[in-house]
């Protein structure tokens, strides 16, 4: 048993030292090339890692300041990692765009109107990227060719730190952590629509179905579930861990991952029962 946790917990020993993997809100962990490379920001460590999933080890890092947020290509060989200039939130953040297979920045996109950048979420077809602007209360889309601005959308709330889209993008939701509530932007009719959620939202997860939207407390630790059909709450519950702050669906929808900041661990739930 010990040789076996020895080998769970190499990857945090090896190259850049993390700072508690997958469970603070200001680090993030995605996978790509079918799961085979594990990428690693470390927002305090200036600092992008690439893993080796069956090898279990760093086989590069990749220099940039305040790496923050990640999103993965359909295809896996490309990362689009959240930065800033400088460790600021108030200064202007650009996309660093990596490719997974050179191991390398290979350009950036500049995205000069931006303060506070926090979550980034690809279009389903890769061509745009939203990328929430917590200090403006703003999600922009950009052109993930050029980094030019396609879309603005004010989220009328404050703390705008989080999104997540629906399989179809139909629709953008935006948990408000300083605003307590969660911002739904429909892009075909163009309506936001602002729901009082009575505590600081942080996470959010539509499912592959398109037909649940989960939203986490980060003081609570209670999860909402909206029915995206109607934007109406469904249900409520208390998770087991403290302080959840990221939630991921699994492909097949039938689990839901989630990273909790206040007890420095990952929950995995059954989606239908919602019971680790």
């Amino acid at each position: 048993q010990e040789q076996q946790r020895r080998e769970q917990t190499r990857i945090r020993h090896e190259g850049e030292p993390p700072n508690r993997i997958g469970c603070h809100r200001d680090n993030m962990i995605a996978f790509a090339l079918a799961a085979q490379t594990i990428l690693v920001a470390y927002s305090t460590g200036d600092s992008a890692a690439i893993v080796d999933a069956s090898a279990r080890r760093i086989v590069a890092t990749i220099p940039t300041l305040n790496a923050h947020e990640i999103a993965v290509s359909n295809d896996g060989r490309t990362v689009f990692l959240g930065t800033t200039t400088v460790r600021d939130s108030t200064t202007p953040a650009s996309i660093a765009v990596v490719d997974v297979r050179e191991r390398a920045v290979v350009r950036h996109l500049r995205i000069p109107a931006c303060a506070g950048l926090h979550d980034i979420r690809l279009s389903r077809g890769n061509a745009m990227l939203w990328v929430a602007c917590g200090r403006m209360r703003t999600i922009l889309g950009v052109s993930t060719a050029t980094g030019e601005e396609r879309e603005r959308w004010d989220t009328h709330s404050d703390g705008s730190w989080m999104l997540t889209s629906s399989p179809d993008d139909a629709k953008l939701y935006v948990p408000n952590l300083e605003g307590a509530s969660v911002s739904i932007i429909d892009r075909g009719t163009r309506r936001v629509h602002v729901m009082p959620t009575g505590g600081p939202m942080l996470g959010a997860a539509v499912s592959p179905n398109g037909r649940e939207v989960w939203l986490s407390n980060a003081d609570s630790s209670v999860v909402t579930i909206l029915d995206v059909a109607t934007d109406s709450v469904i249900g409520r519950f208390t998770t087991s861990s403290r302080g959840p702050v990221r939630l991921r669906f699994m492909p097949d929808g039938r689990r839901v991952v989630m990273s909790n900041d206040a007890s420095r661990d990952v929950t995995v739930l059954d989606a239908r029962t919602r019971r680790t």
